[in-house]
């Protein structure tokens, strides 16, 4: 019987074996396909590993910002009195869930603008600064804003309210997206030259000619940084409603906005496995276009309903999809 697989090298030659030769020379082949098979195990194994740790890791960014807010009232509780530590630990749970809408409109703007995963982290990271530096500008200089264009929240409630029809009618997301024929880059490209494709995590690069380009990050950022304009237009005006105290109002605001970086990360990363959470998501998003649209009309929904609201969809969306189990495979590619 011949055989012309010679496992000892990988090559290919001709070689006379005895019968009973044959298949103890089969042995290498298992003993190579079973190694084989526990490296993928094992390369399996660690790229779980690796998530578990980031999404701890996240978690534990979230508490630690909680713990700093709590930190921070106490100091406020003891040297200015019950009244202002109260009056800060009210603005900050205030802001934190209103804070959540911006959250989500994160998740949207990902999705439109097909975000790569490796640039996600720097986007917001710029996101948070800028968000903390236009949250100054509003504090100290009031809510003119919101008198001048108050047509820009039923403009937000129509996209938001758009958004979530389109997740719960199923919409399609291809994972290659020309965004040449995105339409907010190419109202972008009558501002600023665009690039037609993303270049890592880049925000501007030069094209072969030399002509300097932002890339469709650079938009994504800017649409993050307007989506946060119009919502401080109904959070600052808001904890203002609380307290008086400049330092109250600002501190409350920003450390429930350094939370939201990490927060991101572990909705998204529930995202991947509860597969009833993103229909929820959608139904967040509805609600808070509702909600804008109703505050256009004159119709104010307080803040402990729309928490509640908001804790109620995201907590039957995930009971539900514990109840269900974790995506299958086919349900995640």
């Amino acid at each position: 019987r011949t055989i012309r697989w010679d496992v000892s090298n990988w090559g290919w030659r001709t070689k006379r074996l005895p019968s009973h030769r044959c298949v103890l020379s089969l042995g290498p082949v298992a003993r190579r396909a079973h190694t084989l098979r526990c490296t993928a195990g094992e390369d399996q194994e660690e790229s779980s590993a690796g998530d578990i740790r980031e999404l701890r890791k996240d978690i534990i960014s979230v508490l630690g910002w909680i713990a700093v807010a709590a930190a921070v009232g106490a100091g406020v509780w003891i040297r200015q009195g019950a009244g202002a530590g109260l009056e800060f630990f009210t603005a900050y749970v205030v802001e934190y869930s209103l804070s959540v809408d911006n959250l989500f409109v994160f998740l949207l703007l990902f999705d439109f603008f097909k975000v790569p995963r490796h640039a996600q982290e720097k986007v917001l990271g710029f996101g948070v600064a800028g968000a903390m530096f236009m949250r100054f500008l509003f504090i100290f200089a009031g809510v003119e804003l919101e008198r001048r264009f108050w047509w820009i929240r039923l403009i937000f409630s129509v996209l938001l309210t758009g958004s979530a029809l389109k997740i719960l009618s199923g919409g399609e997301e291809d994972d290659e997206v020309d965004t040449s024929k995105n339409p907010v880059i190419r109202f972008s490209s009558q501002l600023v030259s665009v690039s037609d494709r993303y270049h890592g995590d880049q925000f501007w690069v030069r094209s072969e000619t030399g002509v300097r380009l932002a890339t469709p990050l650079f938009v994504c950022l800017l649409s993050i940084e307007l989506s946060d304009i119009v919502f401080a237009l109904d959070s600052v005006p808001a904890c203002l409603a609380i307290s008086k105290s400049l330092f109250v109002v600002y501190s409350s605001n920003i450390l429930a906005i350094l939370g939201l970086r990490s927060l991101f990360f572990v909705v998204e990363d529930a995202l991947a496995n509860l597969r009833y959470l993103k229909p929820s998501l959608a139904l967040v998003l509805g609600f808070v276009g509702a909600k804008m649209a109703a505050g256009v009309a004159g119709w104010e929904l307080g803040t402990l309903p729309s928490l509640l609201a908001i804790v109620a969809i995201l907590g039957g969306g995930i009971g539900v999809s514990l109840l269900a189990g974790p995506k299958s495979e086919e349900e995640t590619r």
